[in-house]
């Protein structure tokens, strides 16, 4: 559970896991994936409560802490392609979400659906994985790309002038409905011949060099293409 902080209430012990708290990190209204049988859905965050409500039992001359209430839980936008892909009640998911250069995800279950608001109840996380974003070198490449911003119908062109396992840097043409935070929707084709479609990256800078503009941004999730393509290219360089 990592460090520990806990208080009395009604006799029992609450306990907190304090180190890897989700809360800490994925704020109300984050954006966030949610992944089920190789799908990717979009939806908020809309809080949640790591708590644990425990009882000190004794037996066979020891004592001991015992769960009696798991009073955790977190909470996410129930949206219709979500409810269109039939994740209900005890469905299986993977969540990931990206904070201060960090990807986070963990696998957790569906507790509860609730139809006002619409509200996914999930599992509270035991587990929380992260991976630094900053960790991996760039690629430097040069790939057509085209993208679009989430949800427009109009696509821009450009180059992936260099590339990672978790984010790539464009040169565009224009920069029309693009600014940072903007998650934008990439689509290129890799040297091997893999076709990626509507890879998910959220701007994190934009800037000018020598007349020529460039958008720098993070995967909103690893593409598993991409991350091999990077892996086997960093491979054969060193």
């Amino acid at each position: 559970m990592g460090v520990l902080a806990a208080h009395q209430a009604d006799s029992s012990l609450i306990l907190e896991t304090a180190h890897h708290r989700l809360e800490k990190h994925c704020g109300v209204g984050d954006q966030i994936i949610v992944e089920h049988n190789g799908q990717r859905f979009f939806t908020k965050f809309r809080g949640a409560k790591g708590e644990f409500i425990l009882r000190e039992t004794s037996g066979a001359g020891k004592a001991k802490l015992t769960v009696i209430q798991d009073a955790s839980y977190c909470l996410a936008d129930y949206t219709k392609k979500l409810a269109a892909a039939a994740i209900g009640h005890n469905t299986r998911l993977m969540v990931r979400f990206i904070s201060e250069g960090t990807v986070f995800s963990f696998n957790t279950v569906v507790n509860a659906i609730y139809a006002r608001p619409p509200l996914l109840m999930l599992d509270y996380p035991g587990r929380i994985e992260r991976r630094n974003l900053r960790e991996s070198e760039r690629l430097s490449t040069l790939l057509p790309v085209s993208f679009s911003t989430n949800g427009a119908s109009h696509k821009h062109s450009g180059a992936v002038v260099d590339i990672s396992a978790f984010g790539a840097r464009l040169a565009v043409q224009n920069l029309d409905g693009v600014s940072e935070r903007n998650t934008i929707l990439t689509s290129f084709t890799l040297p091997s011949g893999t076709r990626v479609s509507n890879v998910a990256m959220i701007v994190q800078n934009i800037s000018s060099e020598s007349e020529k503009q460039y958008v720098g941004g993070k995967f909103v999730a690893p593409e598993q293409a991409v991350t091999d393509y990077y892996n086997e290219c960093m491979r054969n360089l060193r």
